[in-house]
């Protein structure tokens, strides 16, 4: 499988012919490469710069999602007015609005008490 800013071209012109387009990307092993510890996974300004390309082109919508915390998300990526979701969704953030998520951990066990609670992870 490629590494979606390798083939950029190609993304690029696929972008360009969605009506519209919602990105959801991994940050450990999507945006950074898999390091030995988390601390040394460090974003590299040619992704920032490609999150900002993506980030700016008209009805396309980005969000980065972790396991991280929502501030060590942020921190690490450090691309403004797109969504941040930490936590591996147990918080998120949205752009411009500072408005903030956070699922309580009681509501999460109440969830998967009721089977409301289903996680799909697409490789």
């Amino acid at each position: 499988m490629k590494h979606l800013f390798k083939d950029w071209e190609y993304v690029q012109a696929k972008i360009q012919e969605a009506w519209s387009l919602f990105l959801f990307l991994d940050y450990d092993g999507t945006l950074t490469p898999i390091v030995s510890r988390p601390e040394l996974a460090i974003c590299p300004s040619e992704v920032k710069r490609h999150l900002e390309k993506l980030r700016d082109l008209p009805r396309v919508y980005l969000a980065i999602i972790s396991g991280r915390s929502l501030k060590d998300l942020r921190k690490k990526v450090g691309v403004s007015n797109i969504i941040y979701v930490g936590n591996h969704g147990l918080e998120i953030e949205y752009p411009n609005s500072g408005h903030k998520k956070f699922l309580l951990l009681t509501r999460t066990r109440e969830l998967k008490k009721n089977n409301f609670l289903h996680i799909i992870r697409l490789h």
